[in-house]
């Protein structure tokens, strides 16, 4: 395959991407939420680092809010003990999973860092701070 027929191909991968999240595929494209690496879960770090669950919130049902904060609790109070890690897993799992529940689609358990596309992970990073992204960029891209 020569450079430009894959160059060619990433692009209209790209563009494939687009359509899906203008057209309400966002939830299918975005399925990497249930990644460590995902966004889901970066901001469970940030609340468990800054004591504060508010900043994930936004990913649950006002609903769902009060389990969240539950797990979150149990988290936060197993820092720097020997059930941390446990405990962090249990609520990234439950944060997840309730999301997931809230878009509609399966929970199959968190996923190991890596598994996200760099485009991806680079289309996420610039919609979370209001960064547009030129289709060009996506087809150089790794």
């Amino acid at each position: 395959m020569t450079g430009s027929t894959f160059g060619l191909i990433k692009a209209l991968r790209a563009m494939t991407m687009v359509a899906a999240m203008m057209f309400g595929g966002y939830s299918l494209v975005s399925a990497h939420c249930d990644t460590m690496d995902g966004p889901v879960v970066q901001d469970a770090r940030k609340a468990l680092a800054a004591g504060d669950v508010t900043p994930v919130l936004k990913w649950v049902q006002v609903k769902d809010e009060k389990s969240i904060k539950a797990a979150f609790n149990k988290a936060l109070a197993a820092q720097g003990k020997k059930q941390q890690q446990a405990e962090e897993k249990r609520f990234f799992e439950s944060l997840v999973r309730i999301h997931r529940a809230g878009e509609g689609a399966p929970f199959t358990g968190l996923k190991p860092a890596g598994e996200v596309e760099p485009v991806i992970a680079e289309a996420d990073k610039r919609w979370l701070v209001g960064l547009p992204m030129d289709l060009s960029e996506w087809s150089t891209m790794p």
